[in-house]
């Protein structure tokens, strides 16, 4: 990547800043289950000094184009607590679809789909 590429490197799940080169989080596919069977999710995490810069829409495209282009993979699903309303923008500009609420280890959770 040259110095006019993305700001951070999406690199075995963690996110490392390039500019201070530290890592600020997590994006990747893991298999969850919430109320059904096993399914690829799409999960990410950033410090909360890092929330509302973009990363998460960088890292999520990234990962995306990832598992959908190189993995084949046909669809991904995620989850998010109905208050983190910053999350259900950025799944919602990543192309995801809402489906319905579900319960997750004793919470509710929106459930969102992208294929």
């Amino acid at each position: 990547m040259t110095e006019a590429g993305p700001k951070i490197i999406a690199e075995t799940e963690r996110l490392i800043l390039r500019e201070r080169n530290e890592v600020i989080g997590m994006c990747g596919v893991s298999v969850t289950v919430v109320d059904g069977p096993p399914t690829p999710e799409l999960g990410y995490r950033l410090i909360k000094s890092m929330w509302g810069k973009g990363y998460a829409m960088e890292a999520g495209r990234a990962t995306l184009d990832y598992w959908f282009n190189e993995v084949k993979l046909p669809e991904l699903m995620a989850f998010v607590e109905p208050a983190n309303a910053a999350s259900v923008k950025v799944l919602e500009k990543l192309g995801f679809t809402y489906l319905r609420e579900a319960s997750w280890h004793g919470k509710t959770v929106k459930t969102f789909r992208k294929e």
